[in-house]
C-alpha cells in the first residue's frame, strides 16, 4: 500500500472517469468529483466526508506531522486558507475548479438555498400576507407585502440579482 506525504497509509484514492475528471472516495459512502489534473496532488492525502448541521456533506482532508490539521478539499484546491470557497452549483462535493470560486463569508452565505418554501418569502399570520425580504450587510431589508408566496419570491429574486450579482441564488 502506498504512503502519503506524511508517511500515512493511503487508501486507493482516485478513480479516473474519462479524460478530465476523477472521483475521490470519501467516508460514509460519499464521493467527491475533481479535475483529473489535480488527482496526483489530491492523492497525497486521505479524504473523509463530514456533515454540517444541515446534513450537507463536505470533503475534508487530514494532514500534518505530529500535530495534524484539517482542510476542506475546496480550500486545498483553490489555496484559499483565509477565504471561504463557494461552490457555484451548490454541490459541496463537486470540487472541479470550474465550480469553485474564492468568496468572503457573506458572499458564500448569499449562495445558500432556501430552507423551506421559496427563498425570500415568509408568511405573516397576522396580516395573512406574504412578506418579501433579503439580507445585506447583516440587516434584513423589507421588500414588500404580497398576496402570494410567488410574488414575494419574485421580489426577492429581483433584489438578489441587483445586490448579490454572481452570488445570487434563487432557489
Amino acid at each position: 500500500m502506498p504512503t502519503g506525504k506524511w508517511n500515512r497509509k493511503l487508501k486507493s484514492i482516485l478513480v479516473p472517469i474519462g479524460p478530465s475528471i476523477a472521483y475521490v472516495p470519501l467516508s460514509r459512502g460519499f464521493w467527491s468529483i475533481i479535475d483529473r489534473e489535480n488527482a496526483e496532488m489530491v492523492g497525497q492525502f486521505n479524504w473523509t466526508a463530514t456533515l454540517n448541521g444541515s446534513g450537507v456533506p463536505r470533503a475534508i482532508g487530514h494532514a500534518g506531522k505530529g500535530r495534524s490539521y484539517s482542510i476542506y478539499l475546496s480550500r486545498f484546491l483553490v489555496s484559499a486558507r483565509n477565504l471561504d470557497v463557494d461552490h457555484k452549483n451548490g454541490n459541496t462535493l463537486d470540487n472541479r475548479l470550474s465550480n469553485l470560486r474564492p468568496a468572503t463569508r457573506s458572499q458564500n452565505c448569499r449562495n445558500k438555498g432556501a430552507r423551506k418554501g421559496l427563498k425570500g418569502a415568509s408568511f405573516n399570520k397576522e396580516k395573512r400576507k406574504w412578506r418579501g425580504s433579503i439580507h445585506m450587510n447583516g440587516k434584513s431589508i423589507h421588500l414588500g407585502t404580497f398576496d402570494s408566496e410567488k410574488d414575494a419570491h419574485d421580489a426577492y429574486c429581483r433584489a438578489a440579482e441587483r445586490l448579490y450579482g454572481e452570488f445570487a441564488r434563487f432557489h
